[in-house]
């Protein structure tokens, strides 16, 4: 699988597992477990790629120079909000808001 096609395929997946946790009930914890580690592994995929081998490249043209310190501060935040989750019993009453939090944040 080449870079693009990770880069490509990522946020369809993430978006899914998304979708699939947000459809869980607070009494489903071994699912949510099961779908949090997943999600975790493509967030954590998704961030490092990103990292790597785009901003680098971005950072090269001087249009797209400035828009690397903004991504990267999102990166931070997203990471902040993943592993507050990841703390968070899955059965927690909050996870729903929280998971909703992480999910923004990945959009931007």
């Amino acid at each position: 699988m080449t870079l693009r096609t990770l880069m490509q395929a990522g946020p369809a997946k993430t978006n899914e597992l998304f979708a699939r946790l947000a459809e869980t009930s607070d009494g489903a914890v071994k699912t949510r477990e099961r779908l949090f580690a997943e999600l975790k592994t493509e967030l954590e995929t998704h961030v490092d790629l990103e990292e790597q081998h785009l901003y680098p490249v971005l950072r090269k043209h001087a249009e797209t120079k400035d828009l690397v310190a903004g991504a990267a501060k999102d990166n931070k935040e997203l990471r902040a909000k993943l592993a507050e989750l990841e703390a968070l019993p899955k059965n927690d009453e909050a996870f729903p808001g929280k998971l909703a939090e992480l999910r923004k944040a990945f959009r931007q």
